[in-house]
């Protein structure tokens, strides 16, 4: 567990346990359909299939909670010895606070103690706000399709 004051507030970052199974599917429920679009590339309904299959995975999931209610999701799964993708979302109340910078610092130190060299992620075009602040924290862009834009960074 690492605590750590956000910008005026406290959030705590955990990893994720079956235990937090209903409060992350509550997350993902309440997401204003917009978000769901820019996280899911499309229309995501089946909430309980996804979260089975995060927990099914040799992965890092890591929860930002303010107080008891979870504000932020950050997955992690390699893809080879070097690379993991990475996937961040966080509360729009949130946003613009550094929940995602603390979401990403802290997987990126687990990636790198794993053995981990390099983090991407794959954005849908639009989501502008995600791209411009991935590329404040250091990611590097590259077109990936006509939709989507492959962010990655590595790690020193």
């Amino acid at each position: 567990m690492n605590k750590n004051k956000g910008r005026g507030f406290e959030i705590e970052i955990i990893e994720y346990d079956k235990s937090m199974r209903e409060d992350v599917l509550r997350f993902y429920r309440e997401l204003p359909a917009e978000d769901i679009y820019k996280r899911f590339f499309g229309v995501c309904k089946d909430f309980e299939c996804y979260v089975d299959n995060l927990e099914g995975k040799d992965g890092i999931i890591l929860v930002a909670r303010y107080g008891e209610r979870i504000i932020g999701v950050c997955e992690a799964y390699p893809v080879n010895e070097s690379e993991w993708e990475v996937a961040i979302i966080v509360d729009k109340e949130f946003r613009r606070r550094g929940v995602g910078r603390r979401l990403l610092t802290e997987i990126a130190l687990r990636i790198r103690d794993m053995g981990g060299r390099i983090l991407f992620g794959i954005i849908n075009r639009s989501n502008t706000e995600a791209i411009k602040a991935c590329m404040k924290l250091g990611c590097k862009a590259e077109s990936y399709d006509y939709q989507t834009v492959k962010l990655f960074y590595i790690l020193q």
